[in-house]
């Protein structure tokens, strides 16, 4: 995990004015990578001794291990074996929405992440908002577990811990700092809720997740911000429009559980982009690049 804060720190050093240049969509790309593959560092799949001899083959240079420990290895090698690979169009978005809010727009823009595993991944997907948030005005929020789904899934006591073993290496104190100084401004929020441990798949949302941070339906004639998705008759003649309006610009759904969730375990043809059936409640912003499964 060293490397991956050491690296980050160093990026950030290096591109303090501002979301500009092709080599910010290249690392944030890159830090999706990280998000990914550190789910393969499951710490519930591997007890001390397995995760030794990991490390040893990396610093060896042997398997995947090395990218996800040294954050030093070209992802595009692991990617390729990524089914579905959104990822450069989602990098590409996230430094569009920097550009334009960092420009005087209507607001921040907001990316939550439903996170999966503590170690490896926990701090990949610590070290993605962190980079985002220092690089223009986005929020980035956190969505936890109150207690393990599985055994490694992460608390909001885990970010804490993660980041008191930050602050104590003189190594990545800098990124611990900046991480807590984002969450005392507000630009990064830790969250929880009982719903990500229910036994129910993402379409049964309850409003009190889905409404507060992903998106909201609304009826009426008209809105200005929310996409019609129905009609419905009214007690006289006429019909009034079922709205739903975002509230988050990129949601990152972690893990093969929130997959499934998500999906609802069915049977979807390989070439179906399901968000759009509305199995989620609602289509996104932009349906290309705003909702992700990752």
């Amino acid at each position: 995990i060293r490397p991956m804060v050491e690296q980050v720190e160093g990026f950030l050093q290096a591109h303090a004015g501002g979301a500009e240049g092709t080599e910010v969509s290249a690392e944030i790309r890159r830090l999706l990578s990280a998000c990914v593959w550190g789910n393969a560092v499951d710490l519930a799949l591997f007890n001390n001794a397995e995760m030794a001899a990991r490390r040893a083959e990396a610093e060896l240079g042997g398997n995947k291990a090395s990218s996800l420990i040294g954050h030093a290895a070209d992802h595009t090698v692991l990617d390729a074996k990524v089914v579905a690979n959104d990822m450069g169009a989602a990098a590409d978005y996230l430094q569009g929405r920097l550009r334009h809010y960092g420009a005087g727009g209507a607001g921040p823009a907001v990316v939550d992440v439903v996170m999966d595993n503590m170690g490896v991944e926990c701090a990949a997907d610590l070290l993605l908002g962190l980079v985002l948030t220092s690089l223009g005005p986005l929020k980035v929020r956190y969505h936890t577990k109150p207690v393990p789904y599985y055994v490694s899934d992460v608390m909001p006591q885990d970010i804490e811990r993660m980041l008191a073993r930050w602050e104590a290496d003189e190594a990545t104190v800098s990124s611990a700092k900046r991480f807590r100084a984002a969450l005392a401004s507000g630009s990064i929020e830790v969250h929880t809720h009982p719903f990500w441990v229910h036994p129910s798949e993402y379409r049964d949302m309850p409003a009190s997740v889905a409404g507060r941070y992903f998106f909201e339906k609304r009826f009426g004639c008209g809105s200005p911000l929310g996409k019609a998705i129905g009609k419905h008759e009214t007690s006289g003649s006429g019909t009034i429009d079922e709205f739903v309006e975002p509230k988050s610009d990129l949601v990152i759904f972690k893990g093969d559980v929130n997959f499934r969730r998500l999906c609802g375990d069915r049977h979807w043809t390989p070439e179906m982009f399901f968000l759009k059936s509305r199995v989620a409640g609602a289509e996104p912003k932009d349906a290309s690049v705003d909702r992700k499964s990752v």
